[in-house]
Formats: C-alpha cells, structure tokens, sequence
C-alpha cells in the first residue's frame, strides 16, 4: 500500500490490523507483576504478541528518522496493549558495498523505549551515502514468530537465495516492508516476495 499518509492515524490503523492478524501465540518464559493485585507475581503464559522485533534499515536511509520514530512507537504500543512484558529490539543495516548484515544493536525492552533516540540512532547508523542494492543477505537472530520490518529506499529488493528460502510462511507473514519514497511512504505487511539472487 502507498501513500503519503503513513504516519496518521488511519494509516496506523491499517498497520496495526496486519499486526493483529498475523501475531502468534507464545509461551511466556519469566514472571511479572500482577496488574490486577498489587505485590502479586504472576508465572508465564501464553500471549499473543510477537517474540521480539527486528529492524533491518537500507544503508542511506538518514532522513527518514521520523519514519523509523513513529514506527517503533506504533509497535511497541502494540506489544504493550498484548502485555507483551519483555522483549528484545534487534536493529541492523545492509546494503552496503560489503553485501553483509550488520547488527547494530540489541536493545531489551521493560517499558516504553525512547523510540525518538532509536529513530536518531538507525538514521546515522544508516547513512548518508546513496543507497546501493537492496540485498537482504540473512536474517540476522529472527524467528518466525518474530517481528520483522525492513527499511527499503525503493520497491526494487532481493534476497540473496538462503534466505528467501526461510522466507516463507508464517516468517513471511509477519514480515512488514516500509519504502520511503520521496514524499510518500509505501509499504506492505505479509505479501512481498523479493526475488532471489545466488549466494556466492
């Protein structure tokens, strides 16, 4: 889907309806505290909400900051109403000359993140340099009942043959597309298959 009203709220809605249809149910692994009575710690549980969050960003996407911002906070408001009470966001570049995935950064999540520095962050993380091939070489750590969201100058994106062989199913499914495009943001939740390329 395009427009150049991603960031409102009706484009929201939109998002967080691809977010709700292909959210898996989970085993929570760890204790937390009740919500409901003070003091009391409730075990795991099964939620329905995404394990953790990977963010893979194009090398040269450094104006787009607010897009990243406004991103990691509509997610992260998503885990939240899931009760999702820890998560991890994994943050990565590719598209460089080397054809690599770079993880930039592990961040642990126990309450809302300041999802404005995360936006500055992936901004210069990513570069001011044109953007070279969109190469999705991996996938770094991510699981199919993971979130995934890439980061893409343009609508013209390969994988390289490995790992568009993962990239099927439920792991497709919960994989979000966001295209800055100019002054329009496109994206796509669930549906784009980028066309392989032979690994080396």
């Amino acid at each position: 889907m395009q427009g150049d009203n991603f960031l409102d709220l009706a484009e929201q809605r939109r998002v967080r309806r691809g977010f709700r249809r292909w959210v898996p149910h989970i085993e929570t692994n760890y204790e937390m505290v009740s919500r409901k009575i003070e003091g009391q710690v409730v075990p795991g549980r099964e939620e329905r909400a995404y394990d953790n969050v990977h963010i893979f960003v194009q090398e040269g996407l450094s104006t787009c900051k607010s897009v990243f911002s406004r991103t990691l906070l509509l997610v992260h408001g998503f885990q939240s109403d899931a009760e999702r009470g820890q998560y991890c966001i994994l943050l990565y570049t590719f598209g460089g000359k080397d054809s690599l995935l770079h993880l930039k950064k592990t961040i642990p999540v126990y309450s809302r993140p300041n999802v404005v520095a995360l936006g500055d962050f992936l901004a210069r993380v990513s570069g001011m340099k044109p953007p070279n091939m969109a190469l999705i070489p991996g996938f770094g750590k991510a699981g199919k009942n993971d979130l995934k969201i890439f980061f893409c100058a343009g609508r013209t994106v390969f994988m390289a043959e490995a790992a568009q062989k993962r990239y099927r199913g439920a792991f497709r499914q919960r994989s979000l597309w966001i295209f800055p495009e100019c002054d329009t943001v496109g994206w796509e939740f669930g549906t784009l298959t980028p066309a392989a390329i032979p690994n080396e």
